[in-house]
C-alpha cells in the first residue's frame, strides 16, 4: 500500500512537470502573438502556466531525494535501465549514443544547405558536424566492438584528440566568414537568453562531466566526455555571436566582431588543449603497454625454455 502511495506521488510529480515545459512554451507563443486565441483563455493559461513552474520547483527543492530514489528503483527492475544506473560507462556510451544521432540529423541539415545553398559559412558547419560525427562513431563503435581491447581503445583516444584539433579551427572560419559577410541574425530576445541559459548549463555539466570521467580511468569514457566538452565549448563562440548581434550596440560593431574573434582564439586554446591532451595521455599510455607486452613475452620465453 505505501509503495502504491508512494509511486502515486512519483507520477504526479513528473505528470506536473511535463505540462509544466507544455505551458511554458504556450506561454512564450501567446506572449509573442504566434498562436492567437480570446484574451480571457490567455491569462488562464498564465495563470496555469505560473502555478505549475511554482509546484515544479517546490516539488524538485523539497522531493528530490524522493523523486530520485524512486526513480532508480522503478529503473533497476529492468535489466537495460538497471545497466545505465549501475554502470557509468555504459551510461556514457548510452547519452553519447543519443547525441551521435542529433549530431547526424544537424550534419544532414548543414550538408544539404551547402549542397544547394552553398557558401563558407554552410561548409564550415558541415566540416565541423562531420568531425564530432567521427569522433562519437569511432569511439562508440569501439566500446561494442572491441570493449576489451587495450591497444585499440588507445588508438582511438589518440585519434579523438586528432580529430578535437581541428574541431574549433572550422568553427572559427565559419563565424568569421558569418560576421564577415555581414549576416544579421535577429531572434526574440527570450529564445536568445534561453539558448545562452542552456549553453551554460550544457557548459557546467560538460566539466564535471569531463572531471568525474578523468576519475574512471576509462579512456574510452573520457574520450566521449570530452568529445560533449569541446562540442559545447564551441558552441560559446556561435553564443558569443548571436548575443552581440541581439544585445550589443550597432554603433560599437567593430568591437563586438573582435569580441567574437576573442571568444573564438579562447575557445581554440581550450579545445586544442583538451585535444592535445588526449594524444599525450594516448602516447603515454601505449608506451606504458608496449613495455609491458615486452615484459611478459620476456617472461613467456623464459618459461618456455626452462
Amino acid at each position: 500500500m505505501i509503495n502504491k502511495i508512494k509511486r502515486t506521488w512519483l507520477l504526479i510529480y513528473y505528470i506536473t512537470f511535463f505540462f509544466s515545459l507544455i505551458t511554458i512554451a504556450l506561454s512564450i507563443l501567446l506572449y509573442y502573438n504566434l498562436i492567437k486565441i480570446d484574451r480571457a483563455y490567455k491569462y488562464i493559461i498564465y495563470a496555469l502556466t505560473l502555478f505549475l513552474l511554482l509546484f515544479s520547483l517546490y516539488s524538485l527543492i523539497t522531493k528530490f531525494k524522493f523523486i530520485k530514489d524512486e526513480t532508480k528503483n522503478i529503473l533497476k527492475k529492468n535489466k537495460f535501465t538497471r545497466k545505465i544506473i549501475k554502470e557509468y560507462d555504459f551510461r556514457t556510451a548510452i547519452f553519447a549514443l543519443g547525441s551521435l544521432l542529433i549530431n547526424l540529423g544537424m550534419l544532414a541539415y548543414y550538408l544539404g544547405f551547402t549542397v544547394f545553398r552553398f557558401n563558407y559559412w554552410f561548409l564550415s558547419l558541415t566540416i565541423y558536424y562531420t568531425l564530432l560525427f567521427l569522433a562519437r562513431e569511432i569511439t562508440l563503435y569501439i566500446y561494442y566492438k572491441y570493449g576489451y581491447n587495450e591497444e585499440k581503445i588507445i588508438n582511438v583516444h589518440k585519434i579523438c584528440g586528432i580529430l578535437l584539433c581541428f574541431l574549433p579551427l572550422y568553427l572559427y572560419v565559419a563565424v568569421r566568414e558569418m560576421v564577415g559577410s555581414n549576416f544579421n541574425y535577429r531572434y526574440a530576445k527570450i529564445h536568445v537568453i534561453v539558448i545562452a541559459a542552456i549553453t551554460f548549463y550544457k557548459l557546467i555539466l560538460g566539466i564535471f562531466n569531463a572531471s568525474k570521467a578523468h576519475k574512471t580511468k576509462s579512456l574510452l569514457t573520457i574520450a566521449l566526455r570530452n568529445i560533449n566538452l569541446a562540442e559545447v565549448l564551441v558552441s560559446m563562440v556561435a553564443l558569443a555571436s548571436m548575443m552581440l548581434d541581439n544585445f550589443g550596440d550597432e554603433s560599437l560593431k567593430q568591437k563586438n566582431e573582435e569580441l567574437v574573434f576573442l571568444t573564438g582564439f579562447i575557445v581554440t586554446i581550450l579545445t586544442l588543449i583538451i585535444g592535445i591532451s588526449m594524444i599525450r595521455r594516448a602516447i603515454k599510455d601505449k608506451t606504458i603497454l608496449t613495455m609491458e607486452v615486452g615484459i611478459n613475452g620476456l617472461e613467456n620465453v623464459y618459461r618456455r625454455r626452462k
